[in-house]
């Protein structure tokens, strides 16, 4: 498999893709695909995750998991955007984090996470999130329970941003995708 470095745009270098085999300046982008058995290692790792995206329609597609869940999405209506996805997934994680703790303590009344961020253009072309935000808003009934989990609500979505979200973490901390065009 041979990889390059990135000189064209994501376009660009897609339709290199298609054409020549193998793209100049394609970051990460193979000609084809793992070997089965490379395939097969990787995904017998207990560490693996995977999705699997196929086009449904016109700018819809679905992602499904290896237990058979799925979760449409777009452009268009009713269907969130890729990059509205992976805000809902970095504020999701952390709001699971958050959850799953402070709800030892008492059930929340409500609890919201806003997530945000700043569509940027880099120097050579390609776009990105920056400036990624979340913000909770977070209630607990009134009394002590309430009072214990709402006092543990800080230090909780520091742990998430710090150490255990995965999501926030992925994005927050440079991390190798590496993409491949099977035959």
């Amino acid at each position: 498999m041979s990889e390059s470095t990135a000189s064209g745009t994501a376009a660009e270098n897609a339709a290199e893709a298609t054409t020549s085999g193998a793209p100049a300046g394609a970051t990460g982008v193979t000609a084809t695909g793992p070997t089965a058995t490379e395939a097969t290692a990787r995904e017998e790792n207990p560490r693996y995750r995977g999705v699997e995206v196929e086009r449904v329609g016109l700018r819809h597609y679905r992602a499904t998991n290896a237990a058979g869940d799925s979760v449409d999405f777009g452009q268009g209506e009713g269907l969130l955007t890729p990059v509205e996805l992976l805000l809902a997934a970095v504020a999701g994680c952390s709001a699971v984090d958050v959850d799953v703790v402070s709800s030892r303590r008492a059930e929340p009344e409500e609890l919201r996470v806003r997530a945000s961020g700043l569509k940027v253009t880099d120097e050579g072309g390609g776009s990105r999130l920056d400036d990624v935000e979340l913000s909770f808003s977070v209630r607990f009934p009134e009394g002590s329970a309430g009072e214990k989990a709402r006092a543990m609500v800080p230090r909780l979505v520091e742990l998430s941003q710090t150490k255990d979200c995965t999501v926030s973490r992925t994005v927050e901390h440079p991390t190798s995708v590496t993409m491949s065009v099977e035959d």
